[in-house]
C-alpha cells in the first residue's frame, strides 16, 4: 500500500548511485533474511534527513526508489569520518524490494520518496490481543495477572488523574479538554467548529467555548454538568479499552543486521536519547531478555523472548531494533509473518513479564491453498495478451500490439472484479476472538491455531491474489473449527455494556481486568470525582448573564410612556420565550438529550430557528423609544443589541433549563465575556472561528501559573517560589537544562 501513501520527495540520484543487488540475505533457496529491506550510505541518509526538515538523522527511513520499496537502513561499515565531499551517496536494493522492471532512466524513478523514519521511542500501550497470548505463555499465569492488573490500575488513576487535576482551574481544564478531546479533523476545511442551535455541538468543543468567555466549571452548573458528561463518557471508553501503558516497552522499526554480528536468537536495540521511565534510565539495553511482539498477534508464538546484546558494531544505529540474520527463519517472519519493509515491534523489557514468559513453538504451516479452502489468482497482463493474440487468425507480428487495449481492459476489468470480493478479515478476525473467548485453552487451542493460520492468509489476501468465499468460509468452520455455522456472541469485555460473568473459576483475563479491575477503578475515581467538583457549589444562575433584562426590567418599572412600552416588549417577549420553552420540555420529556441522536438534533435546530425568528413588534420599534434596538449597525449578527437582550431574557427566565443554553449560547458567552473584568493594561479578545478552531493552550505557561497560584494557596510568598523556579516575562518556567 506505499504506492498509495503520501510521501516526500528527498534525494535524487544518478544510475550507478543505485546499487541493484542480485540475491537477498540468506541461504539460496531458503527464507529471505532481509525481506523488504537495503542499505543506504551516511552521507546519503544526511542529506535525505535535512530535505525532510530533521535536525537528527534517523537510522533508517520506509519510502520508495523507483520499482521499490520498503526499510533503508544507515549502512554501519562506511566511514563518516571523512569530509562529507568526499563520501558517496548511494543506496542498495535487494531483489525483496522490487516490485516491478524498472531502468531507472526516469528522473522521477531515481527520487527517493520518504514515507517514514525512526524517531525517538516512548513507553508503548499493550496491544489487547496480546494479553490472552501473555497468560497462557506464562509460567506463573495467575502472576502474569497480577502484573497486567497493576499496570492497567497505574495507567488508569494516571488518566483519570488528570480529570480531577483539571478540575482545579478554567486553564486547567482547557488544557485538559485540548489534550483528551475528539480529534480536530473532522473540522471543515476552514477549520471551523460545528454548531448545533446556541452551542458547538461536541461536548469538548462546548465546554472549551464556554471556558474561552470566562465561564468557571468549578462556579456554572451548566459547564460543571457537560464536563462530568465528558469524564463519565471517557471513563465508559476506558473500561471497554483498557489502555495498558507498559512504561518499559515501546514500538520500534525492526531491521536486519547486515554486518552478521549478531547471533540467532539476539537482537540489538539502543536509543537515541535517555529512555526515562519509572525504574528503568538507559540508553541501550544489553546483556538481558526482551520479549518482541508484532499486531496482530494470533498465534501462541506470536510473542518471542530472545536476548538482547550490545554490538559496537551497531552503536550508530539508534531507535530501530537489529534482528539476527543468522538461522533458518527470520524472527520478523515468526511475529505473525512480518518483514521489514515498515513494521514495528512491540518490545517489552520489564522483567516482571519477560521473565515470566516462556516461547512456545512456531506451528508447522498450514496449506488451507492445497486443502482447497483458499485458491490464489496467478493471471498476469501476459498471459491475457497471449490469449487474445492466440485467438486471433490472423497470425503476423503486429497481432499482439493489435490486441493491447484490449488486453488493458480485460486486465483492469479482473482487477477490479478481484478487488470488489468481500473482505474475509475483519469478520474472521472477530470470529476468532468469540472463539477463543469459549475454549479453555484459548489461543492455545488447536481450533484457535487453524484459524489464526487462515488470518495469516487473509491478512495479505489482496497483494497475494488470495480468492476466499462465503461457501470456503462456511467448509472451513465445519471441517477445521467444528462449529458448522454456530453463531458465537461477543465477549463481555468487548460490549459497550457488558456485564461480569457469573461462572466458576477463574474468569477470561479480559474479563478480569474489565469488570474487577477498570470497573472498580474507575467508579471509585469517578465518585471522587464527582464529590470534589460538587463540592464548589456550581449554581445555575449567574447576575452577569441577567443584567442586561434586569436593566430593561427597571425601565418598565415606571408610569410614564417610555416604562409603558418597555412593559409591552417585555411581555412580548416573555409570552414568546416561554412558548418555546414549553415546547422544549414536551419534546424532551423522555429525557432525549444527546447530541449524537438526529432525532434530538433536528428538533433542537427546529426549536431554535423559531427563537432566533423572534423579532421586537414593529409598533413597538416605531414609537421611538428603542432606538438601541432600531438604529443598531450590528443589528443582523448574533450580538446585535436585541439578540443580547433576548438571550439574557431567556437566562432569566429559565437558567435551570438547558433550553437557555441551547437557545442562546453564542450570546450569553458574549455577554459573560464583556463582563469579565480586566486590568487596564491588557484587553478582552474577539476572535473569529476559524482562528478559534485552531488555538492550542501553552502547556508550560499554564502548568507554571498553576504552580504560582498553589503556592499562594498555600500561603507561600511568590518570592520563596521564584527561589526555586525562573520564569520569562510570559510566566513560562525558564528550562535551562
Amino acid at each position: 500500500m506505499l504506492g498509495l501513501s503520501r510521501t516526500w520527495p528527498t534525494a535524487t540520484l544518478e544510475r550507478h548511485q543505485i546499487r541493484i543487488r542480485t540475491k537477498d540475505l540468506g541461504i539460496p533457496g531458503e527464507m529471505v533474511m532481509n525481506d523488504g529491506i537495503g542499505r543506504i550510505s551516511p552521507s546519503l541518509a544526511k542529506k535525505v534527513a535535512e530535505s525532510l526538515g530533521l535536525i537528527d538523522c534517523p537510522s533508517c527511513f520506509q519510502g520508495r526508489l523507483g520499482s521499490a520499496k520498503g526499510m533503508w537502513l544507515i549502512d554501519v561499515d562506511s566511514e563518516e569520518d571523512f569530509e562529507e565531499d568526499f563520501e558517496e551517496d548511494w543506496v542498495e536494493i535487494y531483489p525483496s524490494q522490487i516490485k516491478w522492471k524498472c531502468d531507472f532512466k526516469d528522473v522521477h524513478h531515481r527520487t527517493l520518496e520518504i514515507r517514514n523514519w525512526s524517531s525517538e521511542l516512548k513507553s508503548a500501550s499493550l496491544n489487547q490481543q496480546f494479553i490472552p497470548v501473555l497468560e497462557v505463555q506464562a509460567i506463573q499465569p495467575e502472576v502474569m495477572r497480577w502484573v497486567m492488573s497493576d499496570h492497567l490500575q497505574r495507567a488508569l488513576k494516571a488518566d483519570l488523574g488528570e480529570q480531577t487535576d483539571a478540575m482545579k482551574d478554567p486553564m486547567s481544564l482547557r488544557l485538559w479538554i485540548h489534550q483528551s478531546g475528539p480529534p480536530k479533523n473532522d473540522r471543515s476545511l476552514d477549520g471551523y467548529a460545528g454548531f448545533l442551535a446556541g452551542l458547538p455541538n461536541n461536548n469538548a468543543d462546548k465546554v472549551a467555548f464556554l471556558l474561552d468567555s470566562g465561564f468557571d466549571q468549578r462556579r456554572m452548573k451548566y459547564l460543571k454538568d457537560t464536563v462530568l458528561e465528558m469524564c463519565q463518557k471517557k471513563a465508559e471508553t476506558l473500561k471497554t479499552k483498557m489502555n495498558i501503558t507498559i512504561p518499559c516497552s515501546a514500538y520500534v522499526y525492526m531491521a536486519a543486521d547486515f554486518s552478521s554480528t549478531l547471533e540467532e536468537g539476539e537482537v540489538h536495540l539502543s536509543f537515541s536519547t535517555k529512555f526515562q521511565v519509572e525504574g528503568f534510565s538507559d540508553t541501550l539495553l544489553e546483556q538481558m531478555d526482551v520479549l518482541v511482539a508484532r499486531a496482530p498477534a494470533h498465534l501462541p508464538s506470536d510473542i518471542q523472548r530472545v536476548k538482547v546484546v550490545s554490538r559496537p558494531e551497531l552503536r550508530k544505529l539508534k531507535d530501530v531494533i537489529i534482528f539476527s540474520t543468522k538461522g533458518s527463519v527470520p524472527l520478523a517472519d515468526k511475529l505473525s509473518g512480518g518483514d521489514y519493509d515498515g513494521d514495528m515491534a512491540w518490545v517489552c523489557w520489564d522483567p516482571r513479564i519477560v521473565q515470566n514468559f516462556k516461547n512456545a513453538p512456531v506451528p508447522e504451516p498450514a496449506d488451507f491453498i492445497k486443502g482447497g479452502y483458499l485458491r490464489k489468482n496467478t493471471t498476469k497482463f501476459a498471459s491475457i495478451l497471449d490469449s487474445l493474440a492466440s485467438d486471433d487468425s490472423n497470425k503476423n507480428a503486429d497481432t499482439k500490439s493489435k490486441h493491447l487495449e484490449d488486453a488493458c481492459l480485460d486486465f483492469i476489468s479482473q482487477a477490479f472484479l478481484f478487488n470488489l470480493q468481500p473482505s474475509f478479515l475483519g469478520r474472521c478476525t472477530k470470529y476468532k476472538e468469540r472463539l477463543c473467548y469459549t475454549l479453555p485453552k484459548s489461543v492455545q487451542d488447536e481450533r484457535a491455531i487453524h484459524l489464526s493460520q487462515l488470518l495469516g492468509y487473509l491478512v495479505d489476501q489482496n497483494k497475494q491474489g488470495i480468492e476466499f468465499t462465503d461457501e470456503d468460509w462456511k467448509r472451513f468452520q465445519k471441517s477445521q473449527l467444528g462449529m458448522k455455522g454456530k453463531f458465537l456472541e461477543d465477549p463481555e469485555y468487548a460490549k459497550e455494556k457488558g456485564e461480569r460473568p457469573n461462572i466458576k473459576g477463574l474468569l477470561h483475563i479480559l474479563d478480569y481486568l474489565r469488570f474487577d479491575v477498570a470497573d472498580k477503578v474507575i467508579s471509585n475515581a469517578l465518585e471522587d470525582l464527582g464529590k470534589k467538583i460538587n463540592a464548589n457549589g456550581a449554581m445555575a444562575y449567574d447576575e452577569d448573564l441577567t443584567k442586561l433584562y434586569n436593566m430593561y426590567d427597571e425601565r418598565a418599572s415606571g408610569k410614564d410612556e417610555d416604562s409603558s412600552y418597555c412593559r409591552q416588549l417585555r411581555t412580548h417577549l416573555r409570552k414568546e420565550i416561554d412558548a418555546l420553552r414549553d415546547e422544549w420540555r414536551i419534546s424532551f420529556s423522555k429525557g432525549s438529550n444527546g447530541v449524537e441522536n438526529s432525532n434530538f438534533a433536528n428538533t433542537v435546530e427546529a426549536i431554535y430557528q423559531k427563537w432566533l425568528d423572534i423579532k421586537p413588534p414593529e409598533e413597538l420599534l416605531a414609537s421611538g423609544h428603542f432606538p438601541e434596538l432600531l438604529y443598531n449597525p450590528n443589528k443582523d449578527s448574533a450580538t446585535s443589541n436585541w439578540e443580547l437582550l433576548k438571550a439574557s431574557t431567556t437566562f432569566k427566565r429559565h437558567d435551570k433549563s438547558t433550553f437557555a443554553w441551547h437557545m442562546a449560547g453564542k450570546q450569553l458567552a458574549y455577554i459573560k465575556a464583556m463582563a469579565h473584568r480586566v486590568p487596564g493594561e491588557t484587553s478582552k479578545v474577539l476572535m473569529i472561528p476559524e482562528m478559534w478552531g485552531i488555538l492550542r493552550p501553552d502547556k508550560k505557561l499554564i502548568m507554571s501559573l498553576s504552580m504560582q497560584r498553589e503556592a499562594a494557596r498555600d500561603s507561600e510568598s511568590a518570592v520563596a517560589l521564584e527561589d526555586v523556579f525562573e520564569f520569562d516575562d510570559d510566566g513560562t518556567v525558564i528550562d535551562d537544562a
